[in-house]
């Protein structure tokens, strides 16, 4: 279901909370921001989100982070109510002929994005055979 509106959405009514949130970037990267190809948010945006009133007392999230934002998105988890756990998995991006995906990086060439994964109180564990790396084609 798709909600337009934030008042909207049921509280305390997910388990698991899937984010993929517009960090911000400051550097402009020579015209290569991510600024330039979608509209990015503020930190504040991103930690008034009512992610904390929208999930279960005992939840999960899988919040996706920029390398050069990693810092960010554990103070906006936290503001969120959860704490860091792990990373849930990397993914290492393929083209659609399979060679390994490369983006101009700040320090390194980028080729993996982080889903890192947090819990607020005390989630069960249903899996433990689940695989952090995971090589697929974008």
């Amino acid at each position: 279901m798709y909600y337009t509106d934030w008042k909207e959405i049921p509280t305390n009514h997910y388990n698991v909370i899937y984010a993929d949130c517009p960090w911000p970037y400051k550097d402009k990267l020579k015209g290569h921001s991510f600024a330039l190809q979608y509209e990015t948010q503020s930190k504040s945006w991103l930690q008034d989100l009512p992610v904390k009133s929208i999930s279960t007392k005992d939840s999960l999230l899988l919040l996706w982070a920029t390398s050069p934002n990693l810092p960010l998105a554990l103070e906006v988890m936290q503001e969120w109510g959860f704490r860091f756990k792990t990373i849930a998995f990397v993914w290492s991006k393929l083209t659609k002929h399979g060679k390994r995906v490369s983006n101009l990086g700040r320090w390194t060439m980028g080729n993996v994005e982080l889903v890192l994964l947090a819990t607020r109180g005390k989630p069960q564990r249903l899996s433990k055979n689940i695989k952090q790396f995971l090589e697929a084609e974008r």
